[in-house]
């Protein structure tokens, strides 16, 4: 190692910049409410709670949430860059690139589909009604004060 490497600090693997891009830790501050809305409805069928569903909630649950977390990043990257308060995120400061935040996306989204497809047909017929908010609420914040109207 040279000195001149040595001074640079040293850049995360691209899984942990991706994990860091979306803040992962906070998906599991989400999961109560998708565990809420999927006991009650396991409730109301039979009673019984189904372990393999609820295992599929929470993977659909966590797809959904890292794709929408990084298509917001990517789609806000240059709002972000003037933005003393999230000018250090990964996209900004090129700890990860775009190219692979939207891969890292598009698996996530990938994950949601086929845990939606996994839970029942007509959960995946409904997926986009899921997607769709999730894409058009960056571009929310830029003409209203309530953007989360649009994820609502």
């Amino acid at each position: 190692m040279t000195s001149a490497s040595a001074a640079l600090p040293r850049q995360p693997g691209r899984t942990k910049a991706f994990l860091r891009l979306v803040m992962i830790e906070h998906s599991v501050f989400a999961l109560p409410f998708a565990y809420i809305a999927a006991l009650t409805a396991m409730y109301e069928w039979d009673e019984n709670i189904h372990w393999g569903r609820l295992l599929l909630v929470t993977v659909a649950m966590v797809g959904l949430r890292t794709f929408a977390m990084a298509a917001n990043r990517v789609i806000d990257r240059e709002i972000d860059a003037r933005n003393p308060r999230t000018a250090h995120r990964e996209l900004v400061t090129g700890a990860m690139s775009v190219k692979h935040a939207w891969t890292g996306a598009l698996i996530a989204l990938a994950v949601f589909l086929g845990a939606a497809a996994l839970l029942n047909p007509l959960c995946l017929a409904l997926a986009p009604v899921a997607v769709i908010p999730m894409v058009v609420y960056p571009y929310g914040k830029r003409f209203t004060n309530f953007p989360q109207a649009i994820l609502g």
